[in-house]
């Protein structure tokens, strides 16, 4: 079972976008459950995610899944707050049709005492090209 919700609102005297957005999902051996808000201004745009992860059983895909990595969550529970923020450069080189958005996250990640505790800071930025044909 699964659902998700989502709104937007658009202020356009002021150039103010919010979406909000929830997700849930109940399948075999794991539930999912997020939440997450985001506005942008003119340029500007900042957004929360908030997850909660329940894996009570994983398998590996390849052989080369590590669930030592620091990067893998195997099972268990997890909290994960997640802070974004984004950048929009309009028409790079005068073209009407081509944008660049620059873009960063940090995300606290926490392990359920069961599962050994332990939290985790992993961070992160892109560079998007939008070319719009």
């Amino acid at each position: 079972m699964s659902f998700n919700t989502a709104g937007n609102w658009n202020q356009s005297l002021d150039n103010l976008v919010v979406n909000v957005s929830t997700a849930y999902l109940d399948a075999n051996q794991e539930k999912d459950f997020s939440a997450g808000v985001n506005a942008v201004w003119q340029r500007i745009g900042l957004g929360y995610i908030f997850a909660a992860n329940d894996i009570k059983q994983y398998k590996p895909t390849t052989s080369t899944d590590n669930l030592d990595s620091a990067d893998s969550l195997g099972k268990g529970k997890y909290k994960i707050h997640t802070v974004n923020a984004s950048y929009l450069i309009p028409n790079v080189m005068d073209m009407d049709n081509f944008n660049i958005y620059l873009g960063s996250y940090w995300s606290h990640l926490s392990r359920d005492e069961n599962q050994g505790g332990g939290s985790d800071n992993r961070y992160g930025a892109r560079v998007r090209f939008k070319y719009f044909f």
